[in-house]
């Protein structure tokens, strides 16, 4: 009776809330950008040609709770802040350094969970960006997510390697490497990295292609791990139409878009899959008040190490075939506000709850974000 009533009751929510938004944007996932860093208050052309040292300050305090209660995965909450303070140095227009530091402190926890060091060699030219160092990673890929959590943006928030953009009035191009875990003679563990390609092509006005790879690769020679080398990759591909509305009072922006996902696994582990695939249907709508996305997700022995963990098939706790599905099939409505209180400061508040289909049973998380950006010229020199 009770998941009759949740049911209907989760239906009847989203006809009302499709009916309502249908004149908004639409996306493959809700919009990340008020999370990036140093997007909102880059500095101008005027200094960016100019030699100088610039200060920046990037801080995120964090507020995400889970509901969940299945095989696939727990509930948690995760809350706290994280805070990147560092100073650029502007070489010429087309090279600067950026260098400083990066800290996680998670709320209920005496002890700081990450502090490490933040450098970056970037290199601009011609629509060209080089980046070697600490990357524009997270969030910023702008990934599925089936392929890329979300939740990295607090757990796994800068990448090290190197990165090579390009953008230009049709095509945009992200390339990285990111080396997670380096191992030296006898290392008792693996060296684990990832790499990726991120391509998205704008063949006629609204209308995008997109393509994505990603590797995530554990290993290693000189090591002493009696782990086995494994290799698991995901590809995916698919259509958006996007449309903006600037002159509206309303709409902003309106989007729908479908994705097929494909997962591919080399060498043993614990993970019983060897292949995979998925459909990712997503419509999008952004008003000048709220932003609505009603995903579908439908995966047939997927996985993905880096992905959301909803969307995968096996556990992403224990990886055993007891607490593995074969199929699953998801039905997303997402619910997103954001406040800009300064250009480069503001809060979002996300509620999100899904309905799995396979299971007959509906569950939600929720997350509040409040995201702060700092880039000061204090000196410039000719």
């Amino acid at each position: 009776m009770k998941s009759t009533f949740c049911k209907y009751f989760f239906y009847k929510a989203l006809l009302l809330l499709t009916l309502l938004f249908v004149r908004e944007k639409l996306h493959a996932q809700i919009e990340n950008t008020s999370l990036f860093r140093y997007k909102e208050n880059l500095l101008s052309d005027s200094l960016q040609n100019q030699e100088g040292l610039s200060f920046n300050f990037y801080g995120n305090g964090y507020l995400k709770n889970n509901e969940y209660f299945n095989k696939i995965t727990k509930g948690y909450t995760l809350f706290g802040y994280q805070a990147a303070p560092s100073f650029t140095y502007h070489l010429s227009s087309s090279v600067r350094i950026n260098a400083g530091v990066y800290i996680r402190k998670d709320f209920g926890n005496s002890r700081l969970e990450e502090v490490q060091p933040v450098f970056t060699f970037e290199y601009t030219k011609n629509g060209f960006q080089f980046l070697f160092g600490t990357i524009e990673g997270s969030v910023e890929h702008n990934l599925l997510e089936p392929m890329y959590d979300f939740e990295n943006v607090i757990q796994r928030r800068f990448e090290q390697g190197f990165q090579l953009k390009y953008e230009n009035e049709k095509l945009n191009l992200d390339g990285w490497l990111d080396w997670q875990k380096m191992i030296y003679n006898q290392s008792p563990f693996q060296e684990r990295f990832w790499a990726g390609l991120k391509v998205q092509y704008e063949p006629k006005k609204h209308l995008y292609i997109h393509f994505s790879g990603i590797a995530l690769h554990q290993g290693g020679q000189i090591n002493n791990s009696d782990k086995p080398v494994q290799t698991f990759a995901n590809l995916s591909g698919g259509l958006k139409y996007q449309k903006d509305f600037f002159k509206s009072i309303f709409l902003k922006s309106f989007s729908m878009s479908i994705h097929g996902l494909f997962f591919n696994k080399t060498g043993d582990g614990t993970v019983p899959f060897n292949n995979g695939k998925g459909v990712y249907a997503n419509v999008y709508a952004k008003s000048k008040w709220i932003s609505l996305l009603i995903s579908y997700w439908n995966g047939h022995t997927f996985y993905s190490p880096m992905g959301g963990s909803l969307f995968q098939s096996v556990s992403d706790f224990t990886h055993q075939n007891q607490n593995a599905e074969n199929e699953r099939s998801l039905l997303f409505v997402r619910l997103a506000k954001t406040w800009k209180l300064l250009p480069q400061c503001f809060i979002e508040l996300r509620i999100e709850p899904y309905y799995d289909l396979m299971n007959q049973k509906m569950e939600h998380s929720e997350g509040l974000y409040i995201t702060y950006n700092l880039n000061k010229r204090t000196a410039s020199y000719k």
